[in-house]
């Protein structure tokens, strides 16, 4: 058994000063993108840092103060832009946010934070709905079926999913008759049968 111990330790020692190595890596490259101004790759570089040494350098407070300034930097776009690149942006803050929580790192976000993504997801659950009629009134209804899902990145109410349901069982319903009309047989078989749920 003893000759064994030397050969494993020392593995497990290479191991160690591999990941130390690693982060140490991680550390550099994200310094280095902070100073550039390239918050994005800062906050995973730090991350990737911690998450390889969660000792190392000042890496926990750096993810701080990098992750709360796109969270401030985000926030600001998120206000001027349109409903589906508002509710993207607050996605992002969520996400960092919990990447954050997982090296131990919280990150401040505002009070109102909640109630102000939620008016923000709902904003682009309206949105996404307009979007998808129009083209549906257009014969689109491929392009209409994929905004319809990508609503559901949205976490629409109980309402908005009523309403959502109901447009895609239109879309449906006119992409049959429309392949029915051309001829489409096998095609319009499967649009009905997603009409009917």
């Amino acid at each position: 058994m003893t000759r064994f111990a030397t050969p494993l330790a020392l593995f497990l020692l290479v191991l160690a000063l591999g990941a130390c190595a690693s982060a140490r890596g991680a550390y550099d490259d994200a310094m280095e993108a902070e100073v550039s101004g390239d918050l994005p790759t800062a906050f995973d570089r730090y991350y990737t840092a911690l998450r390889r040494d969660s000792e190392i350098g000042n890496a926990r407070g750096r993810l701080r103060v990098v992750g709360e300034q796109l969270v401030e930097q985000w926030l600001g776009e998120a206000a001027l832009a349109d409903p589906i690149r508002a509710a993207d942006l607050y996605v992002g803050v969520e996400r960092h946010a919990l990447r954050a929580e997982e090296v131990g790192v919280t990150l401040g976000l505002p009070a109102t934070f909640a109630s102000d993504r939620d008016a923000a997801f709902a904003e682009a659950v309206g949105s996404i709905l307009v979007g998808a009629e129009t083209a549906r009134q257009r014969g689109e209804f491929s392009r209409a079926l994929d905004l319809l899902r990508d609503a559901e990145a949205y976490r629409p109410s109980a309402s908005d999913r009523l309403a959502l349901d109901d447009e895609a069982r239109q879309t449906y319903t006119l992409w049959a008759e429309a392949d029915l009309s051309a001829g489409q047989f096998r095609r319009a078989y499967s649009s009905t049968e997603a009409a009917l749920g």
